[in-house]
């Protein structure tokens, strides 16, 4: 019985991240060309992130309004209950996916389409393209570390505040809210200072100061009141990460005379998955070295720290060393992106 269980899950989790992965590269491709303009980039990166923001928290709050720790069929009632939400929106969402004729003709026409390439031949192109690599090195460490706060949450009321799955909607509140709030704030700083490199640095690195202060909450309140500090952080690196996704991507264009959004888009995403591996990883061995016992309520006092090490300070010294990073070596200044959009224009693209 254990081995037909394992199979299923392995089929469905492949099935999940295929067509995860088809749709988010598809959908990010249509970014840069369809958004030319930077601040229209940084407005519409901004409302993706708002809906993001949302989406995340949905995904968090709906489950424990339903499910009840033990009870199997709970769990299987809230993945019905998601998959109905998840229809919905995908299909409210085909209408702004949507191409028209002139944007297809004017791809189709911008350059000649070079044949013969592969996946490898991308990836090996790909990772000698700095920028790119910078993008893809900190979109690794910003999945690692919303990855270990969204499984770790669980973890922490659970064992450490010693809560209800319920619980988690007021832990996360705090986040929801004031995400919500700063976006629109953000969006116009980002306007106001008109310099992607530093805005999406900023967010990062006090993203990454915020979570590591989650490592001190020590009741539902202090959670919330710090999950208030993520969701302020966080909001930034919402509102900018699309813009950079359309820097880099555009001087992609340039450099290999041709768009190809969704190869290195394929291949960011191909990154962000090697992330959720060592995001496992990270628990595993945490548990392990912390004699975490999944059988039993009340943990050892090492495998309560083990908890919070991988909600806080693990994920937050990765992000702040992708922060780092990527502020020290990427150059697509102010300056060189407006060089990079006049040669876009020159090239017809």
């Amino acid at each position: 019985m254990g081995i037909i269980i394992f199979i299923y899950i392995l089929i469905v989790l492949v099935a999940f991240d295929g067509f995860y992965t088809l749709w988010s590269v598809n959908s990010e491709a249509l970014f840069p060309f369809k958004f030319r303009d930077m601040r229209e980039r940084r407005k519409v990166s901004g409302m993706k992130g708002l809906w993001g923001v949302i989406g995340l928290v949905l995904g968090l709050v709906v489950p424990p309004l339903i499910v009840e720790y033990g009870q199997i069929e709970t769990y299987v009632m809230q993945a019905i209950l998601l998959a109905i939400i998840t229809i919905i929106a995908g299909v409210l969402m085909l209408p702004g996916h949507r191409e028209d004729k002139i944007m297809v003709q004017d791809y189709l026409n911008s350059a000649p389409r070079k044949t013969g390439l592969t996946f490898f031949k991308d990836f090996f192109q790909a990772i000698k393209k700095k920028n790119f690599m910078l993008w893809g090195f900190l979109h690794f460490m910003y999945t690692l570390l919303t990855g270990l706060l969204i499984v770790s949450l669980n973890y922490f009321i659970k064992y450490n505040l010693r809560g209800e799955a319920e619980d988690l909607i007021l832990g996360m509140s705090g986040y929801l809210i004031v995400s919500i709030i700063s976006i629109p704030l953000w969006i116009r700083v980002a306007n106001k200072l008109n310099n992607n490199k530093l805005m999406v640095s900023i967010g990062a690195f006090s993203m990454a100061i915020a979570t590591g202060l989650l490592f001190f909450a020590t009741s539902i309140i202090t959670l919330l009141v710090l999950g208030c500090f993520v969701g302020l952080t966080g909001a930034i690196f919402f509102v900018m990460q699309d813009t950079i996704n359309g820097d880099v991507l555009d001087e992609m264009a340039i450099l290999d005379g041709e768009r190809l959004e969704a190869t290195y888009l394929g291949i960011k995403f191909f990154i962000g998955r090697l992330a959720n591996v060592i995001q496992f990883l990270v628990l595993i061995i945490v548990h392990i070295l912390t004699n975490f016992m999944p059988d039993i309520d009340n943990q050892a006092f090492s495998a309560l720290i083990g908890i919070r090490l991988h909600l806080s300070v693990i994920p937050a010294i990765a992000l702040l060393i992708g922060s780092l990073v990527f502020y020290k070596w990427y150059d697509i200044t102010p300056q060189k992106s407006e060089g990079i959009q006049q040669k876009i224009r020159e090239l017809g693209f």
